[in-house]
């Protein structure tokens, strides 16, 4: 069986974000029977298929462009990058046969709609409008071209799959203009890895990472970008720390929005407070995840779809406190694991702040309700919606 999968990232560790991740799961989950679209971060040849190891198993690879590990946006989108070198390269892809497909970003299904790909599957990365965040000027001023470009293409995608709650998804379901009806849409949580996310001693974990043993310690692992709220998360640490000011503060991940963030530490005085520690492995960003008293997020609402920065403080069993976006509520449990704060009020968000590190997780049954969202799952999940068992087709 050969599965093709697209998505413009390294699969090891560019672009970091939520796509990223779960194109990771995928190649851990798939042995060699997937066929892997990329890009170069490397000397992995461009614009032909060759053989590439991830994870001591070699996989056929086929990279669109080079591209630089930076953070800072690049001069043309990538969005734009990948739709045309798919559409330059379709004729050299195309060269095998494949019997199931699966892409995550509109771009490229916009790029490969015609392309006759069998058993085509579109998994919602987001659900809303991305040239809404767009880090580009000229995003919002071409935002109207959106739906009616994307939502066409999906009437060629055989399963769709979105990482959102219900109500989002029904969203989605109206604004398609009648491409899509209820039903279309397969509810498919993100997926973490619990061997890595998972309980740890909280003062272990801080021994071993050498943070203070007598502060209470607060975690943020998304992005750095505006779309992210870390204005909403700093402005409320300022309020927090007039209650509790035996704390620190630690974001870990990278972003556009680092020089920002810098310039508003050191403008409010936080400098002693607040530590940026840059992008991190999985492993020791679930090591600063058991180590700390209290995990913040504050996405507005177009910036998650089901988070999986969340998922990862959720199985890790830190307290959570959150804005309120697609998913929240369904992941954080109200007044057990953590709070789903409803307004962008910095002073309320630090009243559930104070809330939420007096609350005690149960490890065991934390457990239990993340297998829900193990990537362990992933491949039989997949299997069940493509009619598939054991690689066999139930269908015939």
């Amino acid at each position: 069986m050969r599965i093709l999968f697209i998505e413009a990232c390294n699969y090891v560790d560019f672009p970091i974000g939520g796509q990223l991740s779960f194109a990771e799961q995928i190649v851990k989950v798939f042995d060699n029977e997937l066929y892997l679209i990329g890009i170069s971060t490397d000397d992995t040849p461009v614009g032909k298929w060759v053989k590439k190891e991830f994870n001591g198993i070699s996989y056929n690879y086929f990279s669109l462009h080079k591209a630089k590990k930076i953070t800072k946006k690049p001069l043309v989108p990538r969005r734009f990058s990948t739709f045309y070198y798919l559409k330059k390269y379709k004729k050299e892809i195309l060269q095998f046969n494949f019997d199931y497909s699966m892409c995550c970003a509109p771009e490229v299904l916009v790029a490969i709609k015609d392309w006759g790909l069998p058993n085509l599957t579109y998994n919602f990365s987001g659900i809303e409008n991305p040239l809404n965040a767009s880090r580009y000027w000229f995003g919002k001023l071409i935002k109207g071209i959106y739906d009616p470009v994307f939502y066409p293409s999906l009437k060629k995608a055989n399963y769709i799959l979105a990482a959102a709650d219900q109500e989002n998804i029904g969203k989605v379901t109206r604004n398609s203009n009648g491409v899509l009806k209820d039903g279309d849409i397969i509810q498919f949580p993100t997926r973490i890895n619990m061997n890595i996310f998972k309980y740890r001693d909280r003062m272990a974990m801080r021994k071993e990472l050498g943070l203070p043993l007598d502060k209470c310690i607060i975690v943020s692992t998304s992005r750095l970008h505006w779309i992210k709220g870390w204005k909403l998360l700093l402005e409320s640490y300022i309020e927090f720390l007039k209650v509790t000011p035996n704390s620190c503060y630690y974001f870990l991940g990278d972003g556009d929005s680092r020089p920002e963030i810098e310039a508003f530490i050191k403008t409010e005085n936080l400098t002693d407070k607040v530590k940026l520690l840059g992008f991190q492995s999985p492993e020791t960003i679930a090591k600063h995840l058991n180590a700390a008293d209290l995990y913040l997020l504050g996405s507005f609402p177009n910036g998650e779809g089901w988070s999986t920065s969340l998922l990862e403080a959720k199985g890790s069993c830190v307290p959570m406190c959150t804005s309120k976006f697609s998913s929240a509520n369904d992941i954080v449990h109200q007044a057990v694991d953590g709070y789903v704060v409803e307004n962008r009020d910095p002073i309320e968000f630090a009243s559930f702040m104070q809330k939420a590190i007096s609350l005690k997780i149960d490890p065991v049954a934390q457990e239990k309700v993340m297998r829900r969202y193990s990537a362990s799952y992933l491949k039989d999940d997949l299997f069940q919606i493509w009619h598939l068992k054991n690689g066999q087709d139930l269908n015939n």
